[in-house]
This record gives C-alpha cells, sequence and structure tokens, in this order.
C-alpha cells in the first residue's frame, strides 16, 4: 500500500514522463481487447436502450402518483 503523500523517486518519475503506448499495437495484438471492443459495439446500444426505457417508465410513474395525489 501507498501513503497518501507518496511521491516516486526521480527514475520512477522519468519512466512515468516517458510512457507511451502504441494504442494500435496494443489492440491489435491483444486478443481480449479485441474481443471487448466487439462486445462493447453491442452492449452499449442495448444498454442506453434499457436506460432509456427506464428513465421512461419512471417518468410515467411519477405522472401516475401526481394524478393520483391531485385527486385525493
Amino acid at each position: 500500500m501507498q501513503s497518501v503523500n507518496w511521491k516516486p523517486d526521480a527514475k520512477t518519475q522519468v519512466e512515468i514522463d516517458n510512457f507511451k503506448i502504441n494504442f494500435d499495437q496494443f489492440i491489435t495484438n491483444n486478443p481480449t481487447m479485441l474481443s471487448a471492443l466487439r462486445r462493447s459495439l453491442v452492449i452499449i446500444p442495448s444498454m442506453i436502450t434499457i436506460s432509456d426505457m427506464t428513465i421512461n417508465s419512471g417518468e410515467e410513474v411519477r405522472l401516475e402518483i401526481e394524478g393520483y395525489l391531485k385527486k385525493k
């Protein structure tokens, strides 16, 4: 565990400052990453649809409750 006040030593700081990643190579040579990206192309639109349906259902419930309370 590192403390909140942890600071890297000079060598580690240089490594951090000079860190670069080749995203094309990282994705191309990483079947797990490719699989995750492909799944996200299908899952994310579905999640958005479900979220929209949930929001709309919540709005309908709110309107029904307000209508009911106004009748009392």
